[in-house]
């Protein structure tokens, strides 16, 4: 780990700083730093901590200046030039932070990562390297130095590694574990799949897991004798499709009467009658049918004790010994009831069926009375 006399240092050291450059060929080459290189105009790169009004450090910033200068003072002149524009990306939006939470730049706090280049481009390289990753806001193309520096990272970090105990423990375990990058700037990069955007039905305004067609085939059956939901415009082929769909949809909702050809379930009123008949029996082992046991009694004082399963089934057995028909007949001009939901759904089928019969034996007497085409012999 560096000490603090070598981390305090403001002038470039041969044989123990790094220097990067740039060959003939423009590929970045790194090697520590010589009498050769300590000559030439060299730019280092350096951090500030930023401090709150309490003096603990909050953040910090990355930037480069030139070597062989008091950070103190460079790092004093780089603020002046920070500015509040949300567009403007470098550096590290320092006066919105001291707006908004009055963290501020430390000068005294500011030290160098004892890095050094002549290039000005391989400067901003590194730079934004670091700021990616220690965390701090990047400006320009903070990805594209993952690909410059690719060959150097791993000894730039290690050479970073020395620097995490003057780091706030936040951009300490940021640094640990720094976010991949996104996947357009990987080499091999895969295209990420767009983004789809939820269909919803105009009709119910539910959610479409399935394809709309299949969507409309379940939830919105149109054929014959469809079921309609109670609670919401959907229609369906099967009682079961529309038991999972109130299941789903319709939490804790109570059970749908029964409507089918127009034939209404019976009333609230009727069915308080007929629970006051009725005693549940417990679930025997290995049964999830709830049976309910009548308990009327007959004119010989005996109790009826028929046993049956589902509370429609043991109502519907009630009213036959209460004399009563909740069930009645929707077609217009019948009187038809029935004590037994499926009898008026008989019954109404078999008058449909007899109206059917007589609408096409009127059409045949209206057909008859016209007059006979004429027949020719062969």
């Amino acid at each position: 780990m560096i000490s603090d006399s070598e981390l305090l240092r403001t002038v470039p050291k041969v044989g123990t700083d790094l220097f990067f450059w740039r060959d003939d060929n423009d590929n970045i080459k790194v090697n520590v730093l010589t009498e050769l290189d300590i000559k030439k105009k060299l730019t280092q790169v350096h951090f500030s901590l930023l401090t709150d009004g309490h003096g603990d450090m909050r953040d910090m910033t990355v930037n480069k200046g030139a070597a062989g200068y008091c950070l103190v003072k460079s790092t004093t002149s780089i603020v002046k030039m920070f500015n509040s524009d949300a567009l403007d990306l470098d550096g590290c939006k320092v006066k919105e932070l001291e707006a908004q939470w009055g963290w501020k730049v430390n000068p005294e706090m500011t030290y160098s990562f004892h890095m050094y280049t002549d290039d000005d481009w391989v400067a901003d390289q590194l730079k934004y390297l670091i700021r990616r990753k220690f965390g701090v806001v990047c400006a320009n193309a903070p990805y594209s130095s993952e690909v410059v520096l690719a060959e150097h990272k791993e000894k730039i970090y290690d050479h970073l590694r020395q620097f995490l105990p003057r780091l706030p423990q936040i951009r300490e375990d940021y640094f640990n574990n720094p976010p991949p990058p996104p996947p357009d700037k990987l080499e091999n990069a895969r295209p990420a799949p767009p983004l789809q955007e939820k269909l919803k039905c105009n009709l119910c305004g539910a959610v479409i897991c399935l394809t709309f067609a299949e969507h409309m085939n379940v939830s919105h059956y149109s054929g014959p004798n469809a079921l309609d939901c109670d609670l919401c415009p959907c229609t369906f082929e099967t009682v079961t499709s529309m038991k999972n769909h109130r299941s789903r949809n319709h939490v804790g909702a109570e059970p749908q009467q029964r409507s089918k050809f127009g034939i209404r379930d019976m009333s609230a009123e009727v069915k308080r009658k007929c629970d006051a008949q009725l005693e549940r029996i417990p679930l025997g082992e290995g049964t999830t049918k709830t049976k309910y046991g009548c308990i009327w009694v007959r004119e010989n004082g005996q109790k009826c004790g028929q046993v049956c399963v589902g509370s429609t089934n043991s109502r519907e057995h009630v009213c036959t010994h209460l004399r009563l028909k909740p069930y009645t007949c929707p077609l217009t001009g019948c009187s038809y009831a029935s004590a037994s939901f499926k009898g008026v759904v008989r019954h109404y089928q078999h008058e449909g069926e007899e109206e059917d019969d007589e609408k096409s034996e009127d059409h045949e007497e209206e057909k008859s009375e016209d007059p006979p085409k004429k027949q020719r012999k062969c």
